[in-house]
């Protein structure tokens, strides 16, 4: 019922299966906006509505991630700066209260704006810190004032020991209204050698074009002895059915079905619960990012167990590595067609070696 866009039925889906995985799979969505996001353009959904979402789809855990610019506003007044951060004080009380009775939990997090190497404003994902960590260079609360408080670097001083740094849609395409008036720009492989992030969101609601690029990037990464993991997000904005936002204020709204939360998603395999088994799955790499099927890899070697995001130094006389590789589906996602393994030199060059595994 907004005008500009086409009035379409929402689109519910009754599942006869279960959601591939096992009890200690669980999922997440580490990139959601809140109704702590609240501003001339952007807006989220509440708290309550969203844990019910999430229960719905088999989603365990969503991550805040509201803007820093939006974050330290005066209640309703998205364009003034509060000193007391009453809006961001609040909202931790809230989520700790409604975890406690929710079959869903919410991770208190943020999405800052920082600064690159070239002065562009750029995102990270920072997920249970203990305190509010400024970033409004995008904020455009005063036009062409786009100097941010922190650099990719600088804001390591800002993380408490509990938190978990990930580089935001790293390599998407930015706007030239946004480089223009905001100073947006992309994270580059110099940013992401700090060793205090512990990966990238590739993966932003959609199996789009920068996705598939964004995968070779990574590769390329771990050839250089970079190790990230990745994660999978949706930057969904309250979205639970359609993506609806404004594109020009007051001119143009925009609608599709992609970037709708726990669309894609990121799996991880549980050893305790709650936020801290969360945490735990993130900051070690052992999950996997996905839209449906579930996928887990070990290594056997030297009589030892090695799970996914470990690192495995093998002696030369000792190279007979197993590697086993667990895959399920159901009838709502289909069958898997193949499984690729990639195999390559690290420090020295990257050869994209193939192995793959063909199901009839």
């Amino acid at each position: 019922n907004l005008k500009g866009i086409e009035a379409l039925p929402l689109k519910v889906n009754f599942s006869k299966y279960r959601y591939p995985g096992n009890d200690f799979i669980h999922f997440s969505d580490i990139h959601y906006h809140t109704h702590l996001t609240d501003d001339m353009v952007e807006f989220g959904a509440p708290f309550q509505p969203t844990l019910k979402a999430a229960e719905s789809m088999n989603l365990h855990f969503v991550c805040s991630t509201d803007h820093s610019y939006d974050l330290d506003d005066k209640l309703g007044n998205w364009y003034e700066k509060d000193p007391d951060l009453v809006k961001w004080k609040k909202s931790r009380i809230e989520i700790q209260r409604l975890n406690l009775n929710s079959i869903s939990c919410i991770v208190p997090s943020e999405e800052v704006t920082v600064s690159n190497n070239k002065g562009e404003n750029i995102h990270a994902l920072i997920l249970n810190n203990s305190k509010f960590i400024p970033g409004n260079g995008d904020g455009a609360k005063q036009f062409f004032k786009t100097k941010t408080e922190y650099t990719t670097d600088s804001i390591n001083t800002q993380l408490s020991k509990e938190s978990i740094y990930i580089a935001a849609h790293p390599f998407e395409e930015v706007p030239y209204s946004q480089k223009l008036l905001l100073n947006r720009g992309k994270w580059s492989f110099e940013e992401l050698k700090n060793k205090k992030i512990k990966g990238i969101q590739i993966l932003n609601g959609s199996f789009d074009q920068t996705f598939f690029k964004s995968i070779q990037i990574w590769i390329k990464l771990l050839s250089f002895g970079l190790k990230k993991y990745i994660y999978a997000g949706n930057d969904a904005h309250g979205n639970f059915n359609y993506f609806r936002q404004i594109e020009v204020p007051m001119i143009k709204i925009s609608q599709h079905r992609n970037q709708i939360l726990g669309k894609c998603r990121t799996g991880m395999i549980m050893k305790k619960g709650g936020i801290y088994g969360f945490l735990d799955c993130i900051n070690s790499g052992r999950c996997y990012i996905t839209n449906g099927p579930m996928i887990t890899l070990e290594v056997n070697h030297n009589g030892y167990v090695f799970e996914m995001g470990s690192t495995i130094k093998a002696l030369k006389k000792s190279l007979k590595i197993k590697i086993n590789i667990k895959v399920e589906t159901s009838n709502e996602f289909g069958l898997i067609s193949n499984i690729s393994l990639l195999i390559g030199k690290v420090n020295k060059y990257f050869k994209n070696n193939e192995i793959e595994y063909i199901k009839n």
